[in-house]
């Protein structure tokens, strides 16, 4: 399990959602070659997660949702056909951060999304989930630990969409 003194200053965390007081935490980053903005169209574009995130098999929205996410959308997102998360639009600040806070069967999660320009075009992203409950204590103990598998796969296929130049 990463370490959580090397998490981004830059997160903000909601309260009880700390690395420091999570059942699992995963941190990974990833650097793509483009843009910030690009970045964050892609991520915020949940309604095409299931073509380019591994595991994500459905994205349904709640309410008049239909185009990129905005501060306070919910919508549910199921994995793997199977496991179905109620998902609440946390924290939206454009080109720079998303933050879903979601909950499951026996599982609450935040999942934060920090986008920094870097030197070339290009952004550096970092994607930290803390998740509590009896799952996430199940999910933690999963050997190769299967979270931080997840959450590297997934930063993988957002550089592949993105640097594909994929919406």
């Amino acid at each position: 399990m990463p370490d959580a003194a090397d998490e981004p200053p830059d997160i903000h965390w909601p309260a009880g959602f700390t690395p420091d007081r999570a059942d699992c935490y995963s941190g990974a980053r990833i650097t793509v070659a483009a843009p910030a903005p690009r970045v964050f169209d892609l991520l915020v574009a949940a309604g095409g997660w299931p073509a380019w995130l591994p595991g994500v098999t459905g994205v349904r929205f709640h309410g008049a949702c239909a185009g990129p996410l905005r501060q306070h959308d919910s919508f549910e997102l199921l994995l793997a056909e199977r496991h179905r998360f109620e998902v609440l639009v946390a924290e939206l600040v454009p080109h720079r951060r998303l933050g879903l806070s979601g909950i499951a069967g026996g599982l609450q999660l935040y999942h934060a999304w920090l986008l920094t320009p870097s030197s070339g075009g290009h952004t550096l992203v970092a994607s930290e989930l803390v998740a509590r409950g009896t799952t996430a204590t199940a999910i933690r103990e999963a050997p190769p630990v299967w979270a931080n598998r997840l959450n590297a796969r997934w930063l993988t296929g957002l550089r592949e969409r993105t640097e594909a130049g994929g919406p």
